[in-house]
């Protein structure tokens, strides 16, 4: 067996093999169906972070003065829940000296509706402010406001973009409160969704005072659809079937290199040459152009990720080797399948074929 590796190497480097053809074949398959299948995924992972952004992944139950703010605080440490919390509409708006015709809708919140927001805050008491707001009053997080109530600090601000999402909150003051008056809606951010988060946000409900009670559930912005099923998004993708095709295509690239050698194989079967050190002198032969192709192949897909949203890389990753890895092998199994195929026998059949 000692000589399977020089005889390899000769192979190599005098052409028989045609490695450099096969790994640039190999590199080209493998290389398109993973910028295919990547360019799928990262749509899909577009189409989620849009979803996200958006609002669309915060469930909300309203119930005036039925809600729980110690319960609906308590949804935010379920798993796959972000952030959870309640708001309450405050009587008065916040009125500043600065601007006193233009009031300011005003909400008392628990600590995790500043989170399910994405509020921009920091370590200090005071109000949290829409942009909108902190923009017409010249503030921002630490500066002082002076209301017609009196003077309070603005703890921080938070984003609220005119794409669909609920009304009432772009130009608003968010007051944090812990008094334990009962709110009027709970906010819960979770990605993905739990199936039965809807059912978890009725538990926050009290009992209605008067027997009678208006509840109603929805998400934060419907714009992009009431729901987003990224599961059936992704088994119902287009290039679902990319690994599949990828090791068909370097099964069929290393049939291709082996049974082009068949006349070849089997004289040196003829010769004394066993399947087993046939079958070794292959793999390593194949080995080089399939690791050639390989090389090719993953710089394309680093190449295709680079040119992505940059949503998930290891998302990207995991899409290009599930293309990939099925490929190399298919590549490395081609040839040994075509070794085993050939049969000494039909020596005379292979030469007069050539």
């Amino acid at each position: 067996m000692r000589w399977v590796g020089g005889e390899a190497a000769r192979n190599l480097l005098s052409g028989t093999t045609h490695a450099l053809r096969y790994a640039l074949v190999l590199a080209l398959v493998l290389g398109a169906l993973v910028a295919a299948e990547v360019a799928t995924v990262d749509e899909l992972l577009t189409r989620a972070a849009a979803y996200r952004a958006s609002g669309g992944s915060v469930l909300t139950l309203e119930a005036v003065g039925q809600v729980d703010g110690r319960a609906c605080e308590a949804i935010g440490e379920l798993p796959g829940v972000r952030a959870a919390g309640a708001l309450r509409t405050r009587t008065e708006p916040l009125v500043s000296t600065l601007l006193p015709r233009g009031p300011v809708a005003a909400y008392s919140v628990t600590p995790g509706l500043l989170e399910v927001v994405g509020a921009r805050q920091v370590a200090t008491p005071g109000v949290v402010l829409a942009d909108d707001v902190a923009e017409s009053l010249g503030l921002s997080a630490r500066s002082t406001l002076v209301t017609t109530a009196g003077t309070t600090t603005v703890r921080g601000t938070y984003a609220w973009p005119d794409d669909g999402r609920r009304a009432g909150f772009g130009y608003a003051a968010l007051v944090p409160d812990d008094t334990g008056v009962p709110y009027d809606q709970c906010w819960v951010e979770a990605w993905p969704v739990p199936t039965d988060l809807a059912n978890v946000l009725r538990s926050t409900l009290l009992p209605a005072p008067d027997g009678m009670s208006e509840v109603r559930s929805s998400r934060l912005n419907t714009s992009l659809g009431a729901h987003f099923d990224g599961e059936a998004l992704y088994t119902g993708r287009v290039t679902r079937y990319a690994a599949v095709a990828g090791l068909v295509a370097g099964l069929l690239v290393g049939l291709a290199s082996a049974l082009g050698r068949r006349l070849e194989l089997a004289s040196a079967r003829h010769v004394g040459v066993t399947r087993r050190a046939q079958h070794a002198q292959v793999l390593v032969e194949s080995s080089v152009w399939v690791l050639a192709g390989g090389v090719l192949a993953g710089a394309a897909a680093a190449a295709t990720i680079a040119r992505a949203g940059g949503h998930d890389d290891g998302a990207l990753v995991l899409a290009a080797a599930h293309v990939v890895v099925p490929g190399l092998l298919g590549a490395l199994l081609g040839p040994q399948l075509a070794v085993a195929v050939t049969q000494e026998s039909h020596l005379f059949r292979y030469f007069k074929s050539r």
